[in-house]
């Protein structure tokens, strides 16, 4: 009997390419860190996900305080 017969194919390949995915991302990250060429990964990783929000909402909150002091003027 197959273990697979009830599951749908569709859904056997889906898993199968994301479990691709990840091994080629696993591979590249090893591959990175091996060449030390991690640090700047990394650094762009840390600025992505930390500096650029607080920059965008500086700037938001900038926008807003030239926005009232045009009105007001």
């Amino acid at each position: 009997m197959n273990y697979y017969a009830d599951f749908d194919p569709y859904l056997i390949r889906e898993r199968n390419e994301w479990l691709l995915r990840e091994v080629r991302t696993l591979r590249l990250e090893k591959r990175l860190r091996k060449n030390r060429r991690g640090g700047a990964l990394r650094l762009v990783s840390v600025a992505s996900k930390s500096t650029l929000p607080v920059l965008r909402r500086a700037n938001a909150q900038a926008e807003k305080r030239r926005n009232l002091c045009l009105e007001e003027g």
